[in-house]
């Protein structure tokens, strides 16, 4: 069986075509040209980037502790360290997972208040806890 052949319509007959699409920001254009002198687009401000948790909200040597435990219960098997009771917001908690990851070179993810690292690492990170932070680290588990 062969397909059949679609007709060709003459183009002159038809409608002015549009456009295949509607330009939902069509009208903007004569609302730009009323502004005169306006940019085009707006400065964006500058990004703010924080590597490490702020030293106004974490005091070095406070007396603050921190609790460094190994767990592999619900993680199929895997082992991980959980650093918790860290006393921080969301923002220096992410801030902070991303410090310890990349000063351990591990994995690792924030679960709600918890910073969660790939692997036993828990005389690493508290290692580094108490040098870098000045936090007191009990060990769990």
């Amino acid at each position: 069986m062969a397909k059949k052949k679609r007709e060709r319509v003459d183009a002159s007959t038809t409608a002015p075509e549009k456009g295949p699409f509607n330009n939902a920001f069509g009208g903007l254009a004569a609302l730009r040209a009323q502004m005169g002198d306006a940019p085009d687009t707006p400065e964006a401000p500058a990004p703010v980037v924080a590597d490490a948790p702020d030293a106004a909200e974490e005091p070095r040597g406070s007396g603050r502790k921190v609790v460094v435990a190994r767990e592999r219960k619900g993680r199929g098997g895997k082992t991980v360290t959980r650093v918790s009771q860290l006393d921080l917001d969301a923002a220096a908690t992410e801030s902070l997972a991303h410090t310890l990851k990349r000063t351990l070179g591990c994995g690792g993810s924030v679960e709600g208040e918890d910073v969660i690292l790939a692997g036993d690492q828990t005389e690493r990170a508290a290692d580094w806890l108490r040098g870098e932070l000045g936090r007191k680290v009990v060990i769990g588990n």
